[in-house]
């Protein structure tokens, strides 16, 4: 996303605004030589607990314009691996992948030349959900330290504010702060992916864009809304389950009115 994408403007009359409008750059390296590094690490009864993605540091800059969709709403889709039993998950070592090969790591570690992503296992949305009263600010805070796609999620569902605020604390390396010569704008370069997922998915939280599809069924149900009343997603599945469900609608009004004139 560039940064006349992500534009935003101070809302007038807040206090400790000055009316500027400010704007985030995407700006850091796409990795090179992506791999998945053997072996995977199991948990206690097998389940998938841990895996690194290892690769070379890359010098191309990512390019927005090449997304089919913004990181943020393709990273809280991506598949899902849960540990029965113990409410957490983990993002499948594969979509995780090819995640990272389109949009760079969500974090990584140089050691010896190269770049390490490690991914754990965490709660899970609907874990955060049902064991709420568990979490506070800490914890949340926690969560967003070990990039967890739970949180988004949770965050995404619920909009619970110390979630929220945990994922919008960022540390001093996360940006670098430029005026815009031509029009005096605040340019925040922001270096880490992680940083701009959560940027946008505050940004359209706030805005009332996030939601989730109707459809039981859906499988990537987090979408950005289109408009104020929408209720599903626009994948094609979902547009036939509407109508599936419109046509029930119809024909138990219609066995309905029989009934009732049956009756007469």
């Amino acid at each position: 996303m560039t940064a006349r994408q992500a534009k935003s403007k101070s809302q007038k009359g807040r206090k400790g605004t000055s009316g500027f409008v400010s704007l985030a750059r995407a700006d850091w390296q796409l990795p090179i030589d992506l791999e998945l590094v053997e072996p995977l690490v199991p948990d206690l009864f097998g389940a998938l607990a841990e895996y690194r993605l290892r690769a070379k540091p890359g010098s191309v800059t990512v390019n927005p314009l090449l997304w089919t969709d913004p990181p943020h709403l393709r990273f809280v889709n991506l598949a899902a691996l849960s540990t029965p039993g113990s409410g957490n998950e983990i993002i499948d070592p594969k979509a995780m992948l090819a995640f990272s090969k389109r949009y760079g790591l969500l974090g990584k570690k140089a050691v010896n030349g190269t770049w390490l992503l490690e991914v754990e296992s965490g709660a899970s949305a609907e874990f955060l959900i049902t064991e709420n009263s568990l979490y506070g600010p800490k914890e949340f805070r926690d969560l967003s330290n070990a990039r967890s796609q739970g949180i988004l999620k949770y965050v995404w569902r619920t909009g619970d504010r110390r979630a929220v605020e945990a994922i919008s604390r960022f540390d001093e390396e996360s940006f670098e702060v430029q005026v815009d010569p031509d029009d005096g704008a605040l340019v925040f370069n922001v270096k880490n992916l992680w940083t701009f997922v959560c940027l946008l998915l505050v940004r359209d939280r706030a805005a009332g864009k996030t939601a989730i599809c109707a459809n039981p069924d859906c499988q990537t149900p987090y979408f950005l809304k289109g408009r104020k009343d929408q209720k599903i997603c626009e994948a094609d599945g979902c547009n036939s389950w509407v109508l599936r469900q419109n046509a029930l609608r119809w024909l138990r009004a219609k066995r309905a009115r029989e009934n009732k004139e049956s009756e007469k």
